[in-house]
């Protein structure tokens, strides 16, 4: 065996254990591979016989429709919220007290800089936030 192929079988032997130590890592640390690490709050399907009454009746939109938002309107230079203009300081401390993400509607009105100064506020305040514009 020449010395070439030594230092080839030897790097190729350091990757492998690079590898398995990675992998090992990964399943430690929750990356499970399907392997049990899940928390149990998927959706499953009941057994058969063991669906409840309280579990066969009907929903109504109420109980089922979960508002994980709340929704501001840019319009010019002024932000909207809850049907009332509102100065950009006072909004952003209503936001933080909701305590979820902010969708954005952007109208057609508003101005670049009214969105900008929003977006540096909300992103300075942490406050999760997506804009909604709507399609011409």
């Amino acid at each position: 065996m020449s010395k070439g192929e030594k230092k080839r079988g030897g790097s190729f032997a350091i990757i492998v254990m690079i590898l398995i130590v990675i992998i090992v890592l990964l399943v430690i640390f929750g990356k499970g591979f399907g392997l049990g690490g899940g928390s149990g709050d998927g959706d499953s399907v009941p057994a058969a016989g063991t669906v409840s009454e309280s579990e066969t009746t009907a929903e109504t939109p109420a109980e089922t429709e979960n508002i994980n938002y709340v929704e501001v309107t840019v319009s010019e230079d002024s932000y909207i919220y809850e049907n009332n203009t509102v100065e950009l300081p006072e909004l952003i401390e209503k936001l933080k007290t909701a305590g979820c993400e902010v969708h954005i509607n952007v109208e057609d009105s508003a101005t670049a800089n009214a969105l900008d100064r929003l977006h540096t506020e909300l992103d300075g305040s942490g406050i999760v936030y997506s804009d909604i514009i709507p399609e011409n």
